[in-house]
């Protein structure tokens, strides 16, 4: 296929009056919106009428009204025991407006708990709900159904991964315990964590596999809860690539294997004779982040599609603010070590240079993304230096943002609330790059 993008940098636009509209509402305290989404959260419901003289008041709420990521739960099992109460390793969704309602709430029942078990190795499921009281004609059937949806069964898929009956489900439990499972593809990068004794492998295969495809399937339904408005992959493309990051233990000696995150990469024809690899999905579960499980899977994607044959360079399909940090970060280090960048020397600068060629030839990152962890670096020394921010270098940012979103600025017809966006905007992108340094600094 051919690439889509216009770009190639797999960045989005900023949508700059969602920006404004979301700076009001921060100066204004009026938005509680759920983390990471632009949609309103469906939080704490209520009635409200306007008086002849203009004041408000809340006359009810509706119970029955419930935030769907504050009710439901999703767990990890490697035992038995793990089904229940016990919430050692499971998460709440990030986002849900793709499965219920799009503000995120579920209406119908008081004191609902929804938990959606799976398997650690080959991510079999198994859904529950439960609830205080239901309002007709809402049913917990309804619920799990909304659910079970994204989860492979004979109905959407060629397999029946979701077990209806706990019974069922345990069964599959003490099968995988025997340990015959093994994530699909080669071994392409193994690494440990807590001194040595915890071990963690990353695997590549692609949907040329079946058994990649049957996997991949099953892990779609975290993408849809975990990345904002995600969207499954084909499952009859066999171009699809995959990278599956599992933790490989012993359990009473039999080895067996727990998932800790994925990443999917499709690679486009590049007229007239070069590929470009574009990172689609990129996920570590809640419970294993903030280890550098995320840095170990990336920089293996990296190292993994440098030998791709006639590749042009490595881009991200509209990466999330924390995926597009981690990105800041390696891509800085990578240019660092390649002597591209450095942090102690002057900059030079990159239209007066092959730097942008460089980048590309050698790291296959693109020009946007060099650019980026060029602006980095150039922060890193004004910070380094204790001056604070060059004024020109400041005008020159805002200028890079202007032209970048002149279309949808242009839209706002009050130059002040355009000037105030802009800011916000500038202030965003000095406040990532400051996080970007100091993950630098460790």
């Amino acid at each position: 296929k051919m690439d889509p993008s216009r770009t190639g940098t797999g960045l989005p636009k900023v949508d700059v009056r969602q920006e404004m509209l979301q700076l009001l509402a921060a100066r204004n305290a009026l938005g509680d919106g759920a983390s990471g989404s632009s949609l309103p959260r469906a939080s704490q419901p209520k009635l409200v009428i306007e008086g002849v003289d203009g004041s408000e008041e809340v006359i009810s709420a509706d119970p029955y009204r419930l935030v769907a990521n504050d009710h439901m739960r999703v767990v990890q099992v490697s035992e038995e025991e793990d089904i229940g109460p016990s919430d050692a390793l499971s998460f709440p969704p990030k986002f849900t407006h793709q499965v219920f309602n799009e503000d995120e709430s579920i209406v119908g029942f008081m004191g609902l708990r929804l938990s959606l078990y799976y398997t650690a190795d080959q991510v079999l499921t198994f859904v529950t709900a439960e609830a205080e009281k239901t309002r007709p004609p809402a049913t917990l059937d309804d619920v799990k159904a909304e659910l079970s949806q994204y989860l492979p069964t004979k109905e959407n898929s060629k397999q029946q991964s979701l077990y209806y009956t706990a019974e069922d489900f345990h069964l599959a439990l003490r099968e995988s315990k025997k340990g015959a499972f093994t994530p699909p593809g080669n071994i392409k990068h193994s690494y440990t964590r807590e001194k040595g004794t915890r071990v963690f492998e990353i695997y590549r295969s692609s949907y040329e596999s079946p058994d990649c495809v049957k996997l991949s399937e099953r892990l779609q339904i975290f993408a849809i809860l975990l990345i904002e408005n995600a969207s499954c992959i084909d499952s009859d493309d066999p171009a699809w690539e995959v990278y599956f990051l599992y933790e490989k233990f012993s359990d009473n000696g039999t080895t067996r294997y727990r998932l800790v995150g994925f990443s999917t990469v499709y690679p486009f024809w590049v007229p007239p004779e070069h590929r470009r690899l574009r990172i689609s999905q990129f996920v570590i579960l809640p419970h294993f982040q903030s280890a550098g499980h995320g840095k170990e899977l990336l920089e293996t994607v990296y190292r993994s599609s440098l030998t791709t044959d006639k590749l042009r360079d490595i881009t991200v399909e509209c990466p999330s603010e924390g995926f597009q940090g981690l990105r800041d970060v390696i891509d800085t280090q990578r240019l660092l070590g390649s002597k591209l960048l450095s942090l102690s020397d002057n900059l030079t600068d990159p239209t007066k240079s092959s730097y942008y060629d460089d980048a590309r030839e050698q790291l296959k990152i693109p020009k946007f993304q060099a650019k980026r962890c060029y602006e980095i670096c150039q922060l890193y020394r004004q910070r380094e230096q204790g001056k604070g921010v060059d004024a020109k270098w400041r005008l020159e940012m805002k200028r890079n943002l202007y032209r970048r979103n002149q279309e949808a600025l242009a839209e706002i017809d009050d130059s002040k609330q355009r000037k105030l966006v802009l800011h916000q905007l500038y202030e965003q992108l000095i406040s990532n790059y400051d996080r970007s340094i100091r993950a630098l600094d460790k």
